[in-house]
């Protein structure tokens, strides 16, 4: 038993990457019920991220949209010539000469128009992933949080009921065990049979603590 919590805490050392040893307190193992959230499920991280990429994709598509407006061109040139010009004259290179060209860009309709359908596509790829999302994380969410209730529910029974149960049966077996009233072999079935009960608590406050840390981690 000892050398098992030894290995646990070297395991859990490495995965910190600390050589801090970490002792948890015996009376802070099961989490309280104020430690689940139910926030909005828009302020998790997976939804989030699929906004973005529908917000982009939407923006894709106005940007190819506006694209098949004309564009207009225009250019400035500003030089100047040393020797003789087209008009027999000669320049010394002190004038300057000014040129401007002005136009108009016509878009390849057909392309552009291929190019608008592809972001509408991916738009409605981005928006179905985004409502799907949604739809996967709403029922992980609720599928914990049924968890969560049973569990609750459980360790209520365990420690309203089922543990006083347990101290009983101990306290109970060895007040017959000194008293002669059962052997040693009966002693030992009652006492396991009390621990039993109370690993089972552990494991169902294991349970609980693992199902909250699900229901945050959904909302983050």
């Amino acid at each position: 038993m000892q050398r098992d919590i030894e290995i646990a805490q070297l395991q859990f050392q490495l995965l910190l990457n600390t050589p801090a040893l970490f002792i948890p307190s015996e009376e802070n193992f099961k989490k309280r019920n104020s430690d689940v959230n139910i926030s909005d499920l828009n302020q998790n991280k997976r939804i989030q991220l699929l906004q973005q990429q529908k917000q982009i994709a939407s923006a894709n598509t106005q940007l190819q949209k506006s694209k098949l407006s004309p564009d207009l061109i225009f250019g400035y040139n500003n030089t100047s010539i040393r020797g003789t010009g087209a008009d027999d004259k000669y320049y010394s290179g002190s004038k300057r000469f000014h040129a401007v060209q002005i136009g108009v860009g016509i878009p390849l309709f057909n392309a552009q128009k291929a190019r608008i359908n592809a972001a509408k596509v991916n738009e409605t790829i981005a928006h179905n992933s985004y409502l799907s999302g949604l739809q996967t994380l709403q029922k992980e969410r609720v599928s914990a949080f049924i968890d969560y209730q049973k569990f609750l529910q459980t360790a209520a029974w365990y420690e309203q009921t089922a543990l006083k149960n347990a101290e009983i049966i101990s306290s109970t077996a060895t007040k017959q065990f000194t008293n002669g009233d059962i052997n040693y072999l009966e002693w030992v079935m009652l006492t396991n049979q009390s621990i039993t009960i109370k690993s089972e608590y552990l494991d169902v406050i294991k349970s609980l603590n693992e199902t909250i840390n699900q229901l945050n981690y959904l909302i983050q």
